[in-house]
């Protein structure tokens, strides 16, 4: 953390009538709370992982699709950790990434994306998920791939 109790405004503040106004002071004090800061911080190590997902999906350097579902994953993931995996302080967080990831993104496609994207499917840290790959035969089942719309891998 940072110690502002040394922290010297300039010059140009100093000698403004700014300084000696409320708001003048009220800056300065916010600028000198230490609280502040660190809500600063946290804020930035909460918000970082979407900002990146975000960097990914909006790429044109290559197809975005197989990342977002491991990117929501790891989104979750990193504001658990942020939030010390303290239940009562992520959830309200994870409770908009949820609302957000149901509403556009639950969907099979991504999730066969995400199982057919060889750089996750064959990393050291997969882990099956049921649910992802039931989202790719629901996904299979049910488009223009299967002929007859028949359960094909059960035969």
């Amino acid at each position: 953390m940072h110690d502002f109790e040394e922290l010297e405004f300039s010059e140009f503040f100093r000698e403004s009538d700014l300084s000696s106004t409320k708001d003048g002071k009220d800056v300065k004090a916010i600028v000198l709370d230490q609280q502040f800061w660190a809500d600063c911080d946290f804020i930035v190590m909460l918000t970082a992982p979407i900002v990146k997902l975000l960097r990914v999906v909006d790429s044109d350097s290559k197809p975005a699709m197989g990342y977002v579902y491991d990117g929501m994953t790891r989104v979750s993931n990193a504001i658990k950790t942020v939030c010390g995996d303290k239940e009562d302080m992520y959830k309200p967080y994870m409770d908009i990434v949820n609302r957000r990831w149901d509403k556009h993104l639950s969907r099979d496609l991504f999730m066969a994306a995400h199982y057919l994207n060889p750089a996750i499917k064959y990393a050291d840290d997969w882990i099956e998920d049921k649910a992802v790959t039931f989202g790719l035969l629901n996904l299979l089942e049910n488009s223009s791939l299967c002929p007859d719309n028949s359960v094909w891998w059960r035969r």
